[in-house]
């Protein structure tokens, strides 16, 4: 049984932080609640049907996966990075605003497109706290009970274990 948001805050803080020199990236901090999932996701026999069973119980979650499989990151996505606070590596949703001229930090807050990134990501925040007070992470066995895996054959699950493994990594962690 999965149990990561035992004993833990939903969301900590909404971070601006730099992507590169004129990208400020916009996230929500969700500790390490998202890495069992995603383990099961990256799965190269069954990560395919766990990312079905999910979507039935957390379409939320699974809509940010598949953002971030698809590329489609400007309407949120999961990325890992490390934390601001404490410099660990975790699990974060986020998206990021193109080419910001100023590093005047009144000026960032003030960008409408930074507000705009950070109105998605504390929207896609709030989903994600409901769907998980609702059908906790625990609650692994649920899903089960949509899980219909067939085991894909060697060569497609290691290009699905690929391509899910690189696409978590659009951005390195720093």
């Amino acid at each position: 049984m999965l149990a990561p948001l035992e004993g833990q805050p939903i969301v900590t803080a909404t971070y601006i932080t730099w992507l590169n020199d004129l990208t400020p990236l916009v996230v929500t901090c969700w500790e390490h609640r998202f890495e069992k999932l995603l383990n099961l996701i990256r799965d190269p026999t069954q990560g395919k049907a766990w990312l079905t069973s999910f979507a039935r119980i957390w379409p939320a979650f699974t809509g940010l996966v598949n953002n971030t499989l698809d590329a489609r990151y400007q309407d949120g996505a999961v990325v890992q990075l490390r934390d601001p606070d404490d410099a660990e590596t975790k699990w974060f949703v986020g998206t990021f605003v193109r080419n910001i001229q100023s590093n005047d930090v009144t000026e960032l807050f003030q960008d409408e497109g930074v507000q705009a990134a950070a109105a998605i990501i504390e929207e896609r925040s709030s989903e994600l706290f409901n769907e998980f007070q609702r059908d906790d992470l625990g609650s692994i066995d649920k899903a089960r009970t949509y899980f219909h895996g067939g085991s894909s054959s060697s060569r497609e699950g290691l290009a699905w274990q690929s391509k899910v493994s690189d696409a978590l990594a659009w951005i390195s962690p720093r």
